[in-house]
């Protein structure tokens, strides 16, 4: 499985994200406390650009409707069955990467 490089680390505002399109689709990239992120960017409610959102705690807030994700998982932690695909991520080279053909299905609590 090979890296991706999406997006340069400085383009990807604190506290918020990012929305990369792409030909599979569109990612939302984050990073937090120099570790970066990369998930589905639809909201499952109602389709909001998760990368838009703003980050707290750990999650990101659709800027729709309030839902939160978490970052590692894509898990939401208020609305159970609610999740966003994960990606592989990391910082090299000054730019976000991530491996698009990795398995990409919400994580199981406890994973990872």
């Amino acid at each position: 499985m090979g890296w991706t490089p999406l997006i340069e680390v400085e383009r990807v505002p604190e506290q918020r994200g990012t929305v990369v399109d792409r030909p599979e689709g569109s990612l939302a990239v984050f990073v937090v406390a120099g570790v970066a992120y990369v998930l589905g960017n639809t909201c499952p409610h109602r389709e909001g650009d998760l990368g838009e959102g703003h980050v707290q705690g750990g999650c990101v807030y659709c800027p729709l409707h309030a839902w939160p994700f978490e970052l590692a998982s894509g898990l939401s932690p208020t609305h159970p069955g609610a999740s966003v695909s994960v990606y592989p991520a990391r910082i090299a080279a000054g730019r976000v990467e991530a491996q698009l053909d990795a398995q990409h299905a919400p994580l199981a609590r406890g994973a990872g």
